[in-house]
């Protein structure tokens, strides 16, 4: 895990100071729109799902299965290699 003092500063140390700004913005994207729209889809799926307790239940069966998709992937990613520190 890397320390919450370093991942501040590894988009401008990766890729430069001049780039930071629109990197940013590019890696906030994303989670900026998930945020907005979340509520709105939440509302959306619960009708059809019979209700919150139901949308939960997908919502947390959703986050189990990237969970093990996402550790399936890192392992695979680091098989048989030791990550060399910079």
């Amino acid at each position: 895990m890397i320390p919450y003092d370093l991942q501040a500063t590894s988009v401008a140390e990766r890729w430069g100071t001049g780039a930071y700004p629109r990197l940013s913005a590019l890696l906030a994207a994303p989670v900026t729109v998930a945020g907005a729209l979340s509520p709105w889809a939440g509302a959306a799926l619960a009708a059809p799902l019979g209700g919150y307790p139901a949308l939960f239940l997908v919502l947390a069966a959703t986050s189990l299965v990237a969970a093990v998709l996402a550790a399936r992937a890192g392992a695979v990613q680091w098989a048989g290699r030791t990550p060399q520190p910079r």
